[in-house]
Order: C-alpha cells, then sequence, then structure tokens
C-alpha cells in the first residue's frame, strides 16, 4: 500500500473454520449440484466462489474426487480446522483516505479457549505511515495472547507486551478494542496509555459478547481534547441491565488522568449490576459510586443517565455543589422514564450555584393539577401529559426547552467520517452551554 499510490483497501481473511464432517459432506453434495473440478484446490476442497456461498454451504467435489472412506476427509477438515486455530488472526484489513491516514484492523474469530486471543480485535488509526513500525514484532506479541486469561501467570507480562507496542507507534490517532470479559483491570492499562501517548485523540475498549455476565461494562472510552488540555471518561453498563446509571461521563484535566480510579469507577458499576432501585443495597452501592465521583480531583463536567429523577437522585445531584471545579452536571433519564416534578422543584430551590449548569433532560409532565408521580406513573407509559423536556438550572432560576432529545450515550456514539468505508467512533456531540 505505501508503494502504490492508489491502493486504498487490503483485506486478507481466512475461511470460516471448518466444523463438517463426512457425512454432512455427502449430504450436502448430494442436495447441490456438482462443480467442475477446475476451481478445486489441491487438497481436494473446492474454492469458494465469488457469489455469496461460504464455507459451510460450498459445493463439494464431483464424484470423482469425494473420497470413498469418511476417514481422508474427516482427516482433511480436522488439519483445516487445527491450522485455522493457529492462524495468526482471521481477518486483516489495512485502509488508507484521502488524507493519507492509515487504519490497520486484525481480528481473531477463534472459540477454542486454547487458541482464543485475549482481544477479540485491534483496530488503530495512524496519521502517517513509517517503515521504522515493527509489525512483525506486534503480531507476535498478539499471536502470544492466544489462549490467554487474567488469571494465567503470564498474563500482565503478555499484554504489557502488546500494549506496549503502541508507545513505539509514530502518529498513532485512534485505537479501539474488541475484548471478551471486560473487566477492572483493563481500565488500567487504558489510562496510563492515554497518559504517555501524545498523539493519542480516542481509545476505546468494547464488549464482544454484551451478554457476558463476567464484564463489569460494555464499553470503557478514554478521549483527550489537545485544546483545552482534558480528558473524557465514558463508561456505559452492559444493555441487558436496567442499571442506573447506565452510562457516565466525566471530564477532567489531562494532568490528573492518573487520579481517577478506572478500576474502583469499574467496579462500583458491577456491584450496581441487577439492582433494583428501591432495595437497600441499591442505596448502598450507589452512594460509594457517587462518593468516588466526588473525589476525582478537577472534575470538570459530570454526565449521568438514570432511571427516573426523583427525590433521592436530587439529593445526590445536589451534593456535588461542593465540588469546586465542577463547571456542568447533565442528567438525562433513560427512554421511558420521568424526570418528577418533586426533583426538579427540589434542585431548583437548593442549586445556588452561577458558576455551575445543572441540566435535566428527559419526560416531565405537563398536568398542573394531577401530576405524574413514581407512586402513579408507570416506566414505558407515554402518557398525554408527559412530554420531553431540557431544563438549565442555574443561580435559583430555571429554563425550559421543549423538544425530543437524545440520550446522553446515544449522543456519544456517531459515526465520523474519517474517510474509511464503515469505521464507527465515538465522538461528542456539541451541545449549547
Amino acid at each position: 500500500m505505501k508503494t502504490c499510490p492508489r491502493l486504498r483497501i487490503i483485506d486478507v481473511s481466512v475461511p470460516s473454520q471448518p466444523t463438517m464432517n463426512f457425512t454432512d459432506s455427502r449430504k450436502s453434495y448430494n442436495e447441490t449440484n456438482s462443480v467442475s473440478s477446475d476451481h478445486s484446490d489441491s487438497s481436494g476442497l473446492t474454492d469458494v466462489s465469488d457469489d455469496d456461498t461460504d464455507w459451510d454451504g460450498a459445493s463439494y467435489p464431483t464424484d470423482s474426487r469425494m473420497p470413498f472412506k469418511g476417514t481422508t476427509h474427516t482427516l482433511q477438515v480436522a488439519e483445516e480446522r487445527e491450522h485455522y486455530e493457529l492462524d495468526l488472526c482471521s481477518e486483516l484489513k489495512v485502509r488508507r483516505n484521502a488524507r493519507n491516514e492509515f487504519k490497520l484492523s486484525l481480528r481473531c474469530n477463534s472459540s477454542n479457549p486454547d487458541t482464543k486471543a485475549v482481544l477479540a480485535y485491534i483496530s488503530l488509526i495512524l496519521t502517517k505511515y513509517t517503515e521504522k513500525i515493527n509489525w512483525k514484532s506486534f503480531f507476535q506479541s498478539y499471536y502470544d495472547t492466544k489462549g490467554l486469561t487474567e488469571s494465567s501467570t503470564d498474563f500482565p507480562k503478555k499484554v504489557n507486551t502488546l500494549l506496549c507496542f503502541l508507545y513505539c507507534v509514530p502518529g498513532l490517532k485512534e485505537v479501539e478494542l474488541g475484548i471478551h470479559h471486560l473487566t477492572e483491570t483493563w481500565a488500567f492499562y487504558i489510562l496510563y496509555l492515554c497518559q504517555d501517548i501524545n498523539s493519542l485523540c480516542n481509545i476505546c475498549l468494547l464488549l464482544e459478547n454484551e451478554n457476558d455476565e463476567d464484564s463489569a461494562c460494555s464499553s470503557f472510552t478514554v478521549k483527550r481534547n489537545h485544546t483545552d488540555s482534558t480528558v473524557t471518561v465514558k463508561i456505559r453498563s452492559v444493555n441487558y441491565t436496567e442499571t442506573s446509571p447506565s452510562f457516565i461521563s466525566l471530564t477532567v484535566p489531562h494532568s490528573v488522568i492518573l487520579n481517577i480510579s478506572g478500576p474502583d469507577l469499574l467496579y462500583r458499576m458491577r456491584c450496581l449490576k441487577f439492582l433494583k432501585e428501591n432495595s437497600y443495597d441499591y442505596e448502598e452501592k450507589i452512594n460509594k459510586l457517587m462518593s468516588i465521583l466526588h473525589g476525582i480531583p478537577g472534575l470538570q463536567k459530570l454526565k449521568l443517565e438514570i432511571g427516573n429523577l426523583n427525590e433521592r437522585c436530587a439529593t445526590r445531584i445536589l451534593s456535588f455543589s461542593t465540588c469546586p471545579s465542577l463547571k456542568k452536571i447533565c442528567v438525562t433519564t433513560l427512554h421511558g422514564h420521568m424526570l418528577m416534578e418533586d426533583a426538579i422543584l427540589k434542585i431548583k430551590k437548593k442549586w445556588k450555584r452561577r458558576d455551575c449548569v445543572v441540566v435535566l433532560k428527559g419526560l416531565r409532565c405537563s398536568n398542573s393539577t394531577a401530576r405524574c408521580t413514581e407512586e402513579n406513573w408507570t416506566p414505558h407509559t407515554h402518557l398525554q401529559c408527559n412530554a420531553m423536556v431540557k431544563l438549565s438550572l442555574c443561580g435559583g432560576r430555571c429554563s425550559q426547552l421543549d423538544g425530543c432529545y437524545k440520550t446522553d450515550s446515544e449522543s456519544e456514539v456517531d459515526t465520523y467520517d474519517y474517510g474509511f468505508d464503515y469505521y464507527h467512533m465515538e465522538t461528542d456531540e456539541q451541545e449549547p452551554e
């Protein structure tokens, strides 16, 4: 790609892992048309054609090439499967855009615990390419993580070796890592990468399988703003629970990023999984999470996505009035949840700070004579008196804008056009102050 200026896309992929035995092969062959032997390879298996046929649905050789007994074909499939598991990766893609930026992605689709890489995929964006990058070392360190788990004794060493390569990549701009188990351990690695690599603008950990119950959250993102020297950390809970808060975003000066206890934040998010907001355990654990957020030095902005905004939640929001560096708190209710009127009035009455604005987004009851309350209102029921609003409270004053607003987690996920095909990156949606 470096020597061919017009070349923009290179894709290398390994066919899907073969799983069919001889009996399945014979059955599939009998149900499909035979294929000319001109398309078969030296192993006696037919190549995948250019149409929509994949390996599992591939046509099989004519009778003259079909093994007489199942043993030979079974051994061939077993050998193919073994080679598949030992491959460096399943997919390798390289892209170049009009700005001469490069994107490299590799993915391992192995399902065998002994050969599954610790990272399902890695995606890197570089603002420039230099031949000084030791890609061979990078690929080797990725391959060495196959079969690795957090309980492995050499886990820290091999993961450090893999991630330390990123320090040696000039012009590294974006990093996205797909992970099988997003645990507290990874927050430590990510925060250090953002601290030490000056060119890095965004690094994101994404959970590969949303149904993984061992993970603390579904994504952990650190975004660096070189203009104002700030860093924004975003944590999104797993999607299959109604955890509140389901999304946390906090902005601090870049100089204090290592003072954020990423592992503690993820642990507290994990503790809230499956807990109902009206349970005793929930109150205890949410207060511990709030305590960690209170203790973050230089906290400038805080965004939370919650269930109903009730009086208890209002009390937690008011507690941040003691954070001197805080400039903005944005609280958004989940779809189908309400900004309760008693909570709004409580914040409006007690939030006196003029140098920090509280923004509330969600459904609000417009019926002044028979207000919807937490006791008489059911989540996900949209009554005629409910309307989407955005409230801004500052210094005892309140302004309201009517309309439909995205949740904070929705606004954080956007498609940014880097000029690479099918590339999705988390970006901030600019909000009016």
